[in-house]
């Protein structure tokens, strides 16, 4: 099953062209808060797209079940060191309401300009409002780690991801009971956990003064493979049970729990898969600076590999406005 990044503007997201731009960009990754250079800084912002999940781990956000829209509505604190914390909430229309779909938090740590290799931790907690919604991340837990070497023209870079959560869905099923046919209705708990790993490759192109003497536009795209393995365990909350006649008999009863049973092993059986390749993936990642503030468009296209019945080719996109100060 094929269903299931927020780009932050962080100054090591524009250091990586080659050593003979190494300065020229350097200068471009300071304008992202103007007279500040290195020190500390606070960003807030909004993103219009339809991102749900990973600010970094695009072979998670491939999984994801795509909204038409999605507003994003952000603020993050990013330190001097490399540490950094975002906070984000996730606005969309479902069941013709529009409010606040899930939220996320952020810890991370990136290694700072100057080194060869570009280090990257993060991990990220969501909050879902309602589990039995089908846009709701299945993941709550998200840990992600990547490594870029930066010293050459086209960038190697490796990541690996760890997820695991929790979601709900409601299970409809139609049986006889007595030579009467019953529309009844349960709900199964899916404890998800996956595991991702990335190879990628990328180039990093800079511009300076563009329309403005303050302003600079950078452009990303990013070539991934990746790879991973899902488990998936699907549990009955027998809430139906629980809600029968209660003429019904033993017997009875059983036959409806069987009927269950059958049923959720389909399902989990269409969603556990073992480690192997996924997909391949193109990151299209650009950025406009001008002062304290950038636009930050980001298209991620995927090519789902294994056999699969439904689309195998999604686009997970993403617009952010920030101001840094």
């Amino acid at each position: 099953m094929h269903c299931f990044s927020q780009l932050n503007a962080t100054k090591d997201s524009l250091l990586a062209d080659s050593i003979a731009n190494d300065k020229r960009i350097e200068a471009m990754a300071d304008s992202i808060v103007g007279s500040k250079g290195a020190d500390s800084y606070f960003q807030v912002g909004f993103g219009i797209g339809n991102e749900l999940y990973s600010i970094h781990n695009q072979s998670l956000n491939s999984k994801q079940t795509t909204p038409p829209f999605v507003l994003t509505p952000t603020i993050g604190y990013y330190d001097k060191s490399g540490f950094s914390i975002t906070a984000n909430d996730y606005l969309l229309k479902e069941n013709k309401s529009f409010g606040a779909n899930q939220y996320s938090v952020t810890p991370s740590y990136e290694s700072r300009p100057g080194s060869n290799f570009d280090f990257l931790f993060s991990y990220t907690h969501y909050f879902v409002n309602n589990q039995y919604s089908l846009y709701s991340s299945p993941i709550q837990n998200d840990f992600y780690s990547s490594l870029v070497y930066k010293k050459t023209w086209l960038q190697p870079g490796v990541g690996v991801g760890y997820s695991l959560g929790q979601s709900k869905e409601a299970l409809k099923l139609d049986t006889t009971i007595n030579g009467v046919k019953r529309n009844l209705y349960d709900s199964v708990s899916n404890s998800l956990k996956t595991f991702t790993m990335v190879f990628s490759a990328e180039h990093n192109f800079g511009w300076n003064s563009v329309i403005t003497k303050s302003d600079s536009i950078s452009f990303t795209p990013v070539l991934l493979f990746n790879l991973g393995s899902s488990a998936n365990t699907v549990t009955n909350n027998d809430n139906l049970l629980s809600a029968l006649p209660s003429n019904y008999t033993n017997a009875q009863v059983q036959a409806v729990r069987t009927k269950l049973r059958q049923k959720i092993k389909k399902l989990t059986r269409q969603q556990t898969f073992p480690f192997g390749a996924e997909s391949i993936g193109l990151d299209l990642q650009a950025s406009y600076l001008i002062g304290n503030f950038s636009i930050e468009p980001d298209i991620y296209l995927d090519y789902y590999l294994p056999q699969t019945s439904s689309n195998r080719f999604m686009q997970v996109f993403i617009v952010n406005f920030s101001y840094a100060f």
